[in-house]
């Protein structure tokens, strides 16, 4: 019992030491940032779910806007590219 009580605080230090928001490797990073990580964070949106989850988290349309406006692209998608059913061809030989 002793040795499953030592495995497990093993464990939850091991745990908690590698999700510690370590501030001196965050500073390290935002120093050494290369140029194309900076171009990615800034580039636009490519698609238009991109941009609607973007205009949604800066606050720029609501929640029920960004639903509506999902389930409209959903539609122009099922319009656009319906699915196709294979034909059955009856039981499969097992």
């Amino acid at each position: 019992m002793l040795f499953f009580v030592a495995v497990m605080v093993l464990v939850l230090a091991v745990s908690v030491a590698a999700m510690w928001p370590w501030e001196e490797d965050e500073a390290k990073s935002h120093d050494s940032d290369s140029p194309g990580t900076a171009a990615v964070r800034g580039a636009p949106p490519q698609t238009l779910e991109g941009a609607l989850v973007a205009q949604l988290v800066a606050g720029e349309i609501t929640s029920p806007q960004y639903r509506h406006a999902m389930a409209n692209l959903a539609v122009r998608d099922a319009d656009r590219h319906p699915l196709t059913v294979p034909p059955d061809t009856g039981p499969a030989n097992a």
